[in-house]
């Protein structure tokens, strides 16, 4: 039996057409959702005794509210909670893990680092940057090529 593949390219292009259109339509009406690496923000990972329950997680989250901070993402792994959010200064991750301890008791902050938004978008902008020159040299390669 013999399956005649290039007989129906036009159908297999169609159907690539069918989930790269909408792909394209959906990056320019939302664009993408930049991490904290490109946008400027901190990460704080915080280690408790036992896994983090939804009640803790919503008052770890409700203390950022408190302190006008807002939170990006509040992820566990085992019994680490990983939270990204908007830029925490020193003073206010002091701030914060004192209120921590006093509403949910024993942890230990396992890391705390923040990315400022110049150096995010010194990164967005380098990235592009990368990805223009390649883009150009691929043109450039087709030009010699065709």
């Amino acid at each position: 039996m013999k399956i005649n593949i290039i007989g129906k390219k036009y159908w297999y292009f169609l159907i690539s057409l069918i989930v790269i259109i909408p792909g394209i339509i959906s990056l320019m009406l939302f664009g993408l959702n930049l991490s904290v690496e490109f946008t400027g923000g901190s990460n704080i990972t915080l280690a408790f005794p036992s896994k983090a329950s939804n009640k803790e997680l919503k008052q770890i989250s409700s203390i950022f509210s408190q302190n006008k901070i807002k939170v990006q993402t509040l992820t566990t792994s085992g019994n680490q909670v990983f939270i990204k959010s908007q830029p925490v200064d020193q003073s206010q991750d002091i701030l914060i893990t004192q209120e921590i301890k006093r509403s949910l008791g024993n942890f230990q902050q396992q890391s705390y680092e923040t990315i400022g938004p110049t150096i995010g978008a010194e990164t967005l902008q380098k990235r592009y940057l990368r990805f223009n020159h390649r883009f150009d040299i691929n043109c450039y390669l087709y030009y010699l090529v065709v």
